[in-house]
């Protein structure tokens, strides 16, 4: 039982990229309690520094192990979170000390880092089978890649003291719509097919088309084509019901409650997109849409790649289940604190109130994350 099949990468990898990425949502949670941040330094934080970075790791797990390939290149892996890292932090103090040199220079880092993974993953998949799933994950780095150009654009705008012009929305259609939409998607109907017993994974190609569809109609046609968002946001809502409606109780259901929460947060964002109510569409889509994503699916991720390599070091009859590791209680409390929080926010922008109760929710999410490694059988 010793070694690990050639198809999952070593768990250091995920890893490293999952605690930068939690250090970053604490770090945006805490920074509302002891001042007021920059809105744009915050967002950033929480969303480029914490949930990218963990989808970033996600992939290096999810693309060779759904694609069936060996990972390729795995040292890179490393050089590209210390770009991703090192942007983070130059993107976050160019907004919170209105420095563009250091958005710029933030701005090419993160694209530095997505280049390296863009190789890496696609030397993985460039011999293996063609698992659709693994390849529309990869696609969504296309996405990222679009996004960081636009906002080193914008940053490259302002340092020059000129209009931004639309370029503030493009930028964020790019990376919450076009990058996290595909992605979640992609990673979703695999997660429900594995801890929901039912398939929809022949829906991923054409539900990631539609996404990336809609945003680009959305960047060229504004409120016109926020319609093919929010019709995209109720056609995954709908997949969401065919699940609940043919679901068995018998297995744990964080996974479809973290979904559902997801998916009512992009369904909100894009009505709220249409009405005009940018913060509310902004809370909507970082915190409920993603950050729903992110929250849950981790909890399965993790639990999921160290019972592989506790599984081929110790034997399955002496480590504890999945279900063991990843606790239901505990992850369905995490979820209502995170749901309390945002909507919270909604109505208190930036005050202590939500962040107290996001903090109680991160603390708890990190006591849930360290179960698989302190728990015996």
């Amino acid at each position: 039982m010793n070694g690990r099949p050639k198809t999952v990468p070593h768990p250091a990898i995920p890893f490293s990229f999952f605690a930068a990425g939690l250090a970053a949502i604490g770090g945006a949670i805490l920074w509302p309690i002891f001042q007021e941040p920059s809105r744009l330094a915050l967002l950033h934080l929480l969303v480029v520094g914490g949930y990218a970075t963990i989808a970033m790791g996600a992939l290096y797990q999810f693309v060779p192990v759904v694609g069936m390939s060996k990972l390729r290149g795995a040292p890179f892996a490393f050089v590209h979170l210390a770009f991703a890292v090192a942007g983070t932090c130059l993107i976050v103090s160019g907004f919170a000390l209105s420095r563009p040199a250091f958005l710029l220079a933030g701005g090419e880092l993160q694209i530095g880092g997505i280049v390296i993974q863009v190789a890496v993953l696609g030397a993985t998949l460039w011999r293996g089978p063609r698992a659709v799933p693994a390849r529309a994950a990869s696609f969504a780095l296309g996405w990222f890649a679009a996004a960081a150009v636009a906002g080193s654009l914008l940053a490259d705008r302002l340092q020059h003291g000129l209009p931004t012009g639309r370029l503030v929305g493009v930028h964020a259609l790019l990376g919450l719509a076009g990058f996290f939409g595909t992605l979640i998607v992609s990673v979703s109907f695999r997660l429900l097919r594995m801890f929901e017993r039912h398939d929809l994974e022949s829906r991923t190609a054409l539900r990631g088309i539609s996404v990336g569809a809609a945003a680009v109609l959305a960047i060229f046609f504004g409120r016109a084509g926020t319609i093919a968002l929010i019709a995209v946001a109720l056609l995954f809502a709908g997949d969401l019901i065919d699940v609940v409606r043919h679901r068995s109780p018998a297995y744990q259901r964080e996974t479809l409650l973290y979904t559902i929460a997801s998916s009512a947060g992009a369904v909100g964002a894009t009505i709220a997109a249409f009405s005009g109510w940018w913060y509310g569409a902004v809370v909507l889509a970082a915190w409920f849409f993603v950050g729903c994503a992110v929250a849950g699916y981790i909890q399965r991720i993790v639990p999921f790649i160290w019972w592989i390599q506790r599984a081929r070091r110790e034997g399955v009859k002496h480590i504890p289940t999945l279900g063991r590791m990843n606790q239901s209680q505990l992850g369905q409390a995490i979820l209502a604190l995170w749901v309390v929080a945002g909507v919270w926010m909604l109505a208190a922008p930036l005050g202590r109130g939500p962040a107290f109760v996001a903090l109680a929710a991160w603390i708890a999410l990190l006591a849930q994350l360290s179960r698989p490694f302190i728990l015996r059988r």
